[in-house]
C-alpha cells in the first residue's frame, strides 16, 4: 500500500507532536512509550493502554529514588496491542472503519498534583483551540453514581463540563462505561469521555456509547481517587491521579475529515470505497483494512521482542518509513521485523528470576528466618517467619545475618552469567539478548534470543571463553555512576525492558569501571563482560574454579536456554564425563549381546548425567558410533546364519529325499535366530518339496525356536502343520502358531529336552505326513 495521502492541514506527524507540545506548555515530561511487550509485568499479554508502564506508581511500589518515582506530570503516545485477553479487537478489524488490533494512545497524567478540573480544562483547550474541533460536536460523559454499590456521582466532574457545555451534552452514565477498575482490588475511580459526531448539525446525545461510528469516543479522563479493598469497600486515596488516552488515530481521522481511520496516512492504504459488511461484495475494501492494520500489529510486536503467531506474509517496510521517526527501533529492527514476518513464526518466552539473600534477624524476640528479600516503592521487605520466642515490634533491637555459606554459591554463579553473556555475543553474533536469567546457590540458568540450536562447537567455544576469562585470573569490578554515563559505555549489556535506577550499578570484568568511564568509546570495552546489575559477584573470576555448560535448549520460538555449573559442580560434572568416557572405552573391549546391552545402559546414561553438554555430544558420537558397529554386525551374522541354516537345511533334505524319506527332521546353529530357521524352511520346500522341520537353540538363555513347513497342496495343510509343531512343542514348554500357506512356528523355555522334542516330530511325521 504505497499510496501517498494529498498533502492535509493535519497530518499524522503534526497531530502527535501538537499534542505533546501543548503538553509541555502546562509543565508535563514527554516519557517514552514502553514496549507493548511487557516485559516487567506479567498480568499483560501485551500493552493495551497508556497507564500499564505506570502502574507502579498507581500501586505504590514504584522506587521513589527511580525517574519514574519522581514523575509528576508525563505525555506520551503509547503503543498498544488489542489482540488477546481480556481487551481483543482482532475480530472485529476490517468489519467498520474504526477498530485496530495496533493503536497509539496519546496521554497525559498527573500523579498526586493537578486533578479533575485541570485536566478537563485543559482537554477541552487543547480540542477547541489548538486542534479547532467544532464545539457544538462535542458530547461529554461523566459517571453518574450506582446507589447498590454505594458510589456517588461525580458532579464535580459534571460541573466543569457545564462550564463549556450545555447540560444536554453532559451525560451521565453507570459503571460499565463511566467507572475504571484496574482489577478485583487496587486503584479504582470515575471517569468522564469525549465523544466527536462526525456528521454534525444534529442532536447526537442518544448515539453517545451506542457502537455508532458516526459518533465516536475520542478521549477518555480517568480520575484515579479511590482504592478497592478486598471486602469490596472503597476508601479515598491520600494522592489522586489523573490517566487519560486519547485515540491518536482518531483524532487524525476527523483532523484530516476522513469517516475511517483507514482513510488517513497514519495506515497509507490506498483510496478505496470504503463499504463494509454486505456493500463489500468481494471483501476487498475489508482485505485493505486488515492488512493495513494487521501489517501495523505484527511490526511493532516484533520490534518490541515479541514473534507473533500469525500465518500471513506481510510486507514491513512502509510501516518503518511511515512511524520510524516516532518509534525509532521500527528502522532499528526492520530486517529483523521482515525476516521474523516472512517466517510466519511465533511465539515469546521470558523469565526473570531476581535472587535474594537469606538468612536471620535474631533479638530477644526470638529469631526471624528471612527466606526472601524483595524491594517494593523503595522499601527492603524481609520475608519469612518468626521462629520461637515472643513476636518482632518497631524499636526492638536485632541483630541481621546473612547466609553467607548460600551468598559464597550464588557468587560465582552470578558472575558466570556475564561471562556467559558475554561468551555468547562473541560466538553467535550481536542479535544475542538477554531474554531472563535465574542464579541459584547449585546452577545458573541463562535465556537468551537465538533463533536456532547451538551447535556443540560453538557450545564449546562459549564454555572454552568463560574457562579461560577464570584462568586469566581478572578481578571483577562494581561502582555506581549515573545512568547516563553508564549507558555511554560501548560494550554494555542491560536487560531489554529492565527499569534501572538512576544511579546504576556498573560491574565489568577485568577493567576498572573508571576506565571505561574515562574513555566510554574505546572499542577494546567490546572484548570485555561489562554490564548493569545490582547483584552479588565474586571478586575475582579465579574464584569461580571452573565453568560448565551443562545443557542448551528452546523454550520457545527463537529463545534459548543455556544452564550451568561452577566451582564444585563443575569439577564434578567433568569428573563424571571422564569416567563415563573411561566406560565406553570399557565396553568396546565386549562383544555380542553383552556389549548391546552394555551400550542400551551408557545411551540412558549419558542422557541423564550432568555433564557438559560438548563432552555430551561427543559421548553420544561414540555410542552411535559403536551402535552402527553393533547394527553393522548383526546384519552380517543375520546374513551368514541364513546362508548357514539354509545349507543345513537342504543338505538334510537331499540325503532324505535321496534315501525316498517323506519328511526331514533337523537342528542348524544360529541361536534363536527365527529369520535364518524360517528361510531355511522355506529353502527346503522350494527346491526339495519335502516336509521339514527345524530346531535352534541358545543353551546360554536355554531357549529353542522351531519352524515347521510342509508343501501347500491342500486345504488342511495349515491344520497338519500346527499339529505337528503344537506335538513337538509340549516337551519345550513352549507354544505355536501360524498355519497359513503350510508354514507354522514356536519358541520353547526349555531346550534341554530338544531331543525328546526331535523324537516326537520324527513319529509325528511317518504316521501322518
Amino acid at each position: 500500500m504505497d499510496h501517498q495521502a494529498a498533502p492535509v492541514e493535519w497530518p499524522a506527524d503534526k497531530v502527535r507532536e501538537t499534542f505533546f507540545r501543548f503538553f509541555e506548555s502546562k509543565e508535563h515530561v514527554e516519557w517514552r512509550s514502553s514496549p507493548v511487550v511487557p516485559l516487567d509485568d506479567p498480568t499483560l499479554l501485551f500493552a493495551n493502554a497508556g497507564m500499564n508502564q505506570f502502574k507502579p506508581i498507581f500501586l505504590g511500589t514504584v522506587n521513589p529514588t527511580t525517574p519514574l518515582g519522581r514523575l509528576k506530570r508525563a505525555c506520551n503516545t503509547q503503543k498498544c496491542i488489542c489482540a488477546g485477553g481480556k481487551h481483543n479487537d482482532l475480530d472485529d478489524v476490517g468489519k467498520d472503519t474504526y477498530h485496530y488490533t495496533f493503536f497509539e494512545m496519546l496521554g497525559n497524567w498527573s500523579f498526586g498534583d493537578y486533578f479533575k478540573t485541570e485536566a478537563i480544562s485543559w482537554a477541552w483547550e487543547l480540542l477547541t483551540e489548538v486542534y479547532k474541533l467544532p464545539k457544538d460536536r462535542l458530547y461529554a460523559t461523566y459517571f453518574g453514581g450506582d446507589e447498590k454499590l454505594g458510589l456517588p456521582a461525580d458532579f464535580e466532574a459534571r460541573d466543569t463540563w457545564l462550564k463549556f457545555l450545555l447540560p444536554v451534552r453532559v451525560l451521565p452514565f453507570g459503571c460499565k462505561d463511566n467507572f475504571w477498575e484496574m482489577g478485583d482490588t487496587g486503584p479504582c475511580g470515575p471517569c468522564t469521555e469525549i465523544h466527536f459526531d462526525r456528521l454534525g448539525n444534529r442532536d447526537a446525545a442518544s448515539l453517545v456509547n451506542n457502537d455508532d461510528p458516526t459518533c465516536i469516543e475520542i478521549w477518555n479522563l480517568v480520575f484515579i481517587q479511590f482504592n478497592r479493598e478486598a471486602d469490596g469497600s472503597l476508601r479515598s486515596l491520600p494522592a489522586k491521579h489523573v490517566d487519560t488516552g486519547l485515540g491518536f488515530e482518531r483524532l487524525t481521522s476527523i483532523l484530516q475529515n476522513k469517516m475511517s481511520n483507514y482513510d488517513t496516512d497514519v495506515t497509507g492504504a490506498r483510496p478505496y470505497s470504503g463499504k463494509i459488511g454486505s456493500d463489500d461484495m468481494d471483501k476487498v475494501d475489508m482485505a485493505y483494512r486488515v492488512v493495513a492494520d494487521h501489517i501495523r500489529t505484527l511490526s511493532i510486536a516484533i520490534a518490541d521482542g515479541s514473534r507473533p503467531d500469525h500465518h500471513k506474509l506481510l510486507e514491513a517496510s512502509i510501516v518503518a518509513k511511515v512511524m520510524g521517526d516516532v518509534f525509532p527501533e521500527l528502522k532499528q529492527y526492520q530486517s529483523k521485523i521482515q525476516e521474523i514476518i516472512a517466517e510466519e513464526e511465533a511465539s515469546f518466552g521470558r523469565t526473570l528470576v531476581k535472587i535474594y539473600d537469606t538468612g536471620s534477624i535474631e533479638g530477644s524476640f526470638g529469631s526471624f528466618i528471612v527466606n526472601n528479600v524483595q524491594v517494593y516503592g523503595g522499601f527492603v521487605l524481609h520475608i519469612g517467619s518468626v521462629n520461637g520466642g515472643k513476636g518482632l515490634y518497631v524499636g526492638d533491637k536485632v541483630t541481621c545475618k546473612v547466609d553467607y555459606d548460600r551468598r559464597s554459591l550464588i557468587a560465582p554463579n552470578h558472575t558466570c552469567t556475564h561471562m556467559l553473556n558475554f561468551a555468547l555475543r562473541e560466538v553467535l553474533g550481536d542479535h544475542v539478548d538477554q531474554k531472563g536469567s535465574i542464579v541459584l546457590p547449585e546452577k545458573l540458568r541463562f535465556d537468551f534470543s537465538h533463533g536456532k540450536p547451538v551447535h556443540p562447537e560453538d557450545l564449546r567455544k562459549i564454555e572454552s571463553i568463560v574457562n579461560q576469562q577464570i584462568t586469566d585470573e581478572l578481578d571483577v569490578y562494581a561502582n555506581e555512576v549515573t545512568l547516563p554515563a553508564a549507558k555511554r559505555i560501548n560494550g554494555l549489556r542491560a536487560v531489554f525492558g529492565e527499569i534501572y535506577p538512576d544511579p546504576v550499578r556498573v560491574v565489568s570484568i577485568g577493567r576498572k569501571v573508571e576506565d571505561l568511564l574515562q574513555y566510554p568509546d574505546n572499542k577494546e570495552w567490546l572484548s570485555i563482560s561489562t554490564e548493569l546489575c545490582g547483584g552479588t559477584h565474586i571478586s575475582n573470576t579465579r574464584e569461580a574454579k571452573a565453568f560448565a555448560l551443562l545443557s542448551e535448549e528452546r523454550i520457545a520460538k527463537g529463545v534459548r536456554r543455556i544452564t550451568a555449573v561452577t566451582t564444585e559442580c563443575a569439577f564434578k560434572a567433568l569428573e563424571l564425563a571422564s569416567s563415563i568416557s573411561a566406560e565406553i572405552s570399557e565396553a568396546c573391549k565386549s562383544e555380542g549381546s553383552l556389549l548391546e546391552k552394555k551400550v542400551a545402559a551408557l545411551k540412558s546414561k549419558i542422557d541423564a548425567a550432568a555433564i557438559p553438554a560438548a563432552l555430551k555430544a561427543d559421548l553420544r558420537t561414540k555410542i552411535s558410533q559403536l551402535e552402527d558397529g553393533i547394527r553393522k554386525l548383526k546384519k552380517k551374522i543375520a546374513e551368514e546364519n541364513v546362508q548357514k541354516a539354509v545349507k543345513a537345511a537342504i543338505d538334510v533334505a537331499k540325503i532324505a529325499a535321496s534315501e525316498g524319506k517323506t519328511f526331514c527332521i533337523t537342528q542348524v546353529d544360529v541361536g534363536l535366530d527365527t529369520a535364518a530357521v524360517r528361510e531355511a524352511v522355506l529353502k527346503v520346500l522350494e527346491q526339495q518339496g519335502l516336509p521339514i522341520m527345524v530346531f535352534s537353540t541358545d543353551e546360554t538363555l536355554n531357549k529353542a525356536v522351531v519352524y515347521a513347513g510342509v508343501p501347500n497342496t491342500g486345504p488342511k495343510n495349515g491344520q497338519v502343520v500346527l499339529e505337528w509343531l503344537n506335538e513337538v512343542m509340549k516337551p519345550l514348554k513352549g507354544k505355536g502358531g501360524g498355519g497359513k500357506n503350510g508354514i507354522a512356528q514356536g519358541q520353547g523355555s526349555d531346550a534341554s529336552c530338544l531331543s525328546e522334542a526331535m523324537d516326537i516330530a520324527a513319529k509325528f511325521a511317518s504316521l501322518k505326513l
